[in-house]
């Protein structure tokens, strides 16, 4: 085991106790992390002092531009990495190298995490954001940034959770997907900031179970384990988005050559969990974010190191997954500690 630096290819979380004994617990998609639902019996307590979230097991994690965050069963949320913008929800804008728990927050069941902001699902299918609201990604009108969560109106019955740079959306449980913020997606009659939720056209047969968005970048998972993408999205056969600028609208399907379970897309870079609990990651690797061991871009992949693995985040140049076996694994970019290293 060896320590993550900055552009560190793959290796397993140098502080073994801090986020120990982690696994994949519900299904679906959404977040960064495409995991949410369900539910978990943990059978005993939790150490829940900053810096350590163990013996326990993760319900979902998602990453942002710098910073990190983390739910787990017993619903609470945790967060660590950068925070100019207050996106680690800890009613401050310092920066964290260790997991702290975000207060106000209960019943959590899924995360997202945008550039600079955050996003909670609860239970009841209410949506919760904090941070960075420059383009109106927070869903609240509220001037610059907030610093602690803050419930979106206007929505229920969400089921996951996505972000984008600056937007953010959510899946609703009868398949429609709402976006607010500069939720661009190559239709230039919406590239306007609002803090307004709006519906993003998907008719039939489109009935989408997990999302996953990125910079101008959104992929939806179809019922028929279909994969759609809007913006700039990876396209075969090469692996990076179209260099003439021509964004995809409306969306296109992408050919995985795998059958996906599970999304997660970061800037310019995409990874899919497929049958076997097998890791794929294709697109921009200048960090090393599709952890194969060089900064050279790629088509899909399967990473041989990471089988078994229960859920994948993919931030801007990093990507955190975790093992079937409760390991933390993380590789790429890591100037702000975002995988609790630090840089």
């Amino acid at each position: 085991m060896r320590k993550i630096v900055l552009f560190a290819f793959m290796a397993a979380m140098a502080i073994p106790a801090l986020l120990a004994g982690c696994n994949k617990v519900g299904g679906g998609g959404g977040g960064s992390s495409n995991d949410g639902g369900g539910g978990l019996d943990t059978g005993g307590g939790d150490a829940l002092e900053d810096g350590y979230i163990a013996p326990n097991l993760c319900f979902d994690i998602a990453c942002g531009g710098s910073h990190t965050i983390a739910c787990k069963p017993d619903g609470t949320v945790w967060t660590w990495g950068r925070n100019q913008f207050g996106q680690l929800g800890l009613n401050t804008t310092d920066d964290s190298l260790i997991p702290k728990k975000v207060q106000g927050l209960a019943k959590v069941i899924a995360v997202a995490a945008g550039d600079n902001h955050s996003v909670a699902l609860r239970d009841n299918g209410s949506v919760w954001t904090w941070g960075a609201n420059y383009a109106g990604q927070l869903g609240v009108p509220i001037e610059d940034f907030a610093l602690i969560p803050v419930q979106v109106n206007l929505l229920s019955k969400i089921t996951e959770i996505a972000c984008g740079a600056n937007m953010t959306l959510a899946l609703a449980e009868d398949g429609l997907v709402y976006s607010w913020g500069n939720d661009w997606f190559g239709d230039p009659s919406s590239s306007i900031n609002s803090n307004t939720p709006k519906q993003i056209p998907n008719p039939p047969p489109y009935f989408f179970t997990a999302i996953t968005a990125s910079a101008k970048t959104f992929y939806a998972l179809r019922d028929d384990g279909k994969l759609f993408g809007w913006g700039d999205v990876i396209t075969p056969p090469n692996p990076l988005p179209p260099t003439a600028g021509l964004p995809v609208y409306p969306p296109t399907q992408i050919n995985a050559s795998v059958p996906i379970y599970s999304i997660s897309c970061g800037n310019y870079f995409l990874a899919v969990i497929s049958s076997g609990n097998k890791l794929y990651c294709r697109g921009l690797n200048n960090f090393g974010q599709l952890g194969n061991g060089t900064t050279v871009n790629g088509g899909f992949a399967e990473l041989g190191d990471m089988e078994k693995t229960a859920m994948v985040a993919c931030g801007n140049g990093f990507t955190i997954a975790v093992k079937l076996d409760g390991t933390f694994w993380g590789w790429g970019r890591n100037s702000y500690g975002m995988l609790l290293t630090s840089a």
